[in-house]
């Protein structure tokens, strides 16, 4: 799956990269995670985050291995979207997370779990993170890997509760010692889950507010560029770094234009 993910994202293709999505084994252990923390088994919570551990492992590594051969393709769309995770990828996660553990509890909705797979993104995050780190972009790294965590998170919570709320794990608060008993088991995905949010809801944030202030400069650079005559705005690149903003435009023109 991270061999087809890694030559997907190079390649630029989404095609490949659904197809690493769709044979993914990351899900299950997700799913197995749900369930030990909402029927209490440690045994089952062990084995699952040993599991998931292990496949976040050697998703990175031969994403790295891969990413340090020659010949390596520039980065391209596929890879640069899953560098900036925002709000709404938690908001797929947790539907996918109510679909793919109600397609298990429901064997004549299981067919779906394919369609479950492709949602989520789990495997071609890790992928980014890897081939990051391969060119040294460690931020871009960081950035694909809270997408996995935070698609991880979301996915183990929803779950749980579709599987509380179907019977499937009887979680009886009641015998378990009112609230402390959920807090116990919950508490920690809960809080990571909250701080992932507020973060990429910042991030969605500055992401439309940069988007505004691009849509900005374009449209004044028109206006000006209509005083010149035969002058066309072709593009515009809007970059920031700090308090610093740089505004590369490209001019079609036939006529010199003063600074």
């Amino acid at each position: 799956s991270t061999t087809i993910a890694a030559y997907g994202l190079l390649s630029n293709s989404t095609a490949i990269v659904i197809g690493a999505m769709l044979v993914a084994p990351l899900m299950g252990p997700i799913f197995g995670v749900a369930l030990s923390l909402a029927s209490g088994d440690r045994s089952l919570l062990r084995w699952s985050l040993v599991a998931e551990a292990a496949g976040v492992l050697i998703s990175v590594v031969v994403a790295l291995i891969i990413g340090s051969l020659p010949l390596r393709a520039d980065f391209g769309v596929e890879i640069i979207s899953r560098t900036n995770p925002t709000i709404y990828d938690i908001v797929v996660a947790v539907a996918a997370g109510i679909a793919g553990s109600y397609a298990m509890t429901n064997s004549r909705v299981s067919p779906a779990l394919p369609g479950v797979a492709i949602s989520t993104s789990l495997v071609p995050p890790l992928a980014t993170c890897g081939l990051c780190l391969s060119a040294g972009k460690f931020e871009d790294a960081l950035g694909a890997f809270l997408l996995f965590t935070a698609n991880f998170l979301a996915i183990e919570l929803s779950s749980a509760a579709i599987f509380i709320l179907f019977g499937v794990a009887h979680f009886s608060i009641p015998q378990k010692g009112t609230l402390r008993e959920f807090g116990r088991r919950f508490a920690l995905s809960i809080v990571a889950l909250i701080g992932v949010s507020i973060f990429l809801t910042g991030s969605l944030v500055t992401a439309i507010e940069s988007n505004r202030f691009a849509k900005a400069v374009k449209t004044e650079l028109s206006t000006q560029l209509r005083t010149i005559l035969g002058a066309q705005l072709s593009s515009v690149t809007v970059g920031g770094h700090g308090d610093r903003m740089g505004v590369v435009a490209v001019v079609l023109t036939p006529h010199d234009i003063e600074p």
